[in-house]
């Protein structure tokens, strides 16, 4: 320090920090980052799955995954031999006061018998897998159609996230109209039920993210419906597996992903109905004599008034 006189002073300040504070500080149990073959992930504290689809000829990742402790451990487990379809991947974090963190890599190998095309044409010769995002349109034409149904080929139509994680799985074959067909799925609610909308053929095969809304493991039911709370049990007791469930689609537009029992609540409101049918129509009847008879009167009213004599 130098004063204005130009005198000179020197100090020394000393800083001690305990072990234990510099433990609190740099003991984690988190990724600093994580990095899979040529994409970083955006880590998200809420989110338990990763989505990442890859081609059919990768058996394994390439993931460099980063701890924010340097203490910490860090163990990845199922990246090796991947079967065709979904896979799991499990990056665990444990640091030294064995607080423990997972990260879930779920991984879509494409399928073996399916030739990937950058784009949909008309020009096929066998299986096909074509892969697009979510807002991109989805409108396939009856030509290409035509051409699956005609030499029996199948049409693997993939719609991916950002991340090329895979978000939906249309798979389509012989059961197709001659027209075109928009094969989008689009989600239209996720309360009270997680429900679907799609113009998708009968038979169509589907492969479906629920967006964590259900644990692995965990046993939905799949209703569908025309008009609402006419419901259809396509199927019970699909098992999510890694987030995703597969179905088999019917000729209705909408479809509910649920536990609840959809046809019980809608027996007890047939239930409801036919019990007060008799009441219910007596009380519209008098509802509509009543406002007929209020017109009528208000209708009298109006013409009294007008015959009164002006003073």
């Amino acid at each position: 320090v130098v004063s204005s006189q130009g005198q000179q002073a020197s100090y020394t300040i000393n800083i001690n920090r305990s072990n234990e504070e510099l433990e609190v500080i740099t003991q984690s149990n988190k990724l600093k980052s994580l990095k899979v073959n040529t994409l970083y992930f955006n880590l998200n504290e809420e989110k338990k799955y990763y989505l990442l689809s890859i081609p059919k000829e990768q058996t394994s990742l390439n993931i460099e995954a980063i701890a924010e402790s340097a203490s910490a451990k860090v163990e990845i487990t199922g990246n090796a031999n991947f079967n065709y379809g979904l896979n799991l991947v499990t990056i665990k974090v444990t640091e030294t006061n064995n607080e423990k963190k997972e990260y879930n890599i779920v991984v879509y190998r494409q399928p073996n018998d399916a030739l990937n095309i950058p784009t949909l044409t008309t020009s096929i010769n066998s299986n096909i897998l074509y892969e697009t995002t979510q807002d991109s349109s989805h409108l396939i034409s009856k030509d290409l159609l035509q051409i699956l149904a005609s030499n029996h080929y199948t049409l693997y139509y993939d719609v991916v996230d950002l991340y090329n994680g895979l978000l939906y799985q249309v798979t389509l074959n012989n059961n197709l109209k001659d027209e075109d067909l928009d094969v989008s799925i689009n989600k239209i609610s996720d309360s009270p039920y997680l429900t679907y909308e799609t113009n998708l053929p009968s038979g169509t095969d589907v492969l479906l993210y629920l967006d964590e809304k259900y644990l692995d493991g965990a046993s939905v039911s799949i209703y569908s419906y025309n008009e609402p709370n006419h419901y259809t049990l396509l199927t019970d007791g699909i098992k999510v597996n890694n987030g995703y469930i597969e179905f088999t689609t019917n000729d209705q537009s909408h479809y509910v992903i649920t536990t609840s029992d959809l046809l019980g609540r809608q027996s007890i409101i047939k239930t409801f109905l036919n019990r007060y049918r008799n009441i219910i129509i007596m009380g519209v009847v008098i509802l509509i004599l009543c406002l007929i008879i209020i017109k009528i009167i208000k209708k009298k009213q109006k013409q009294k008034n007008q015959n009164e004599p002006l003073y």
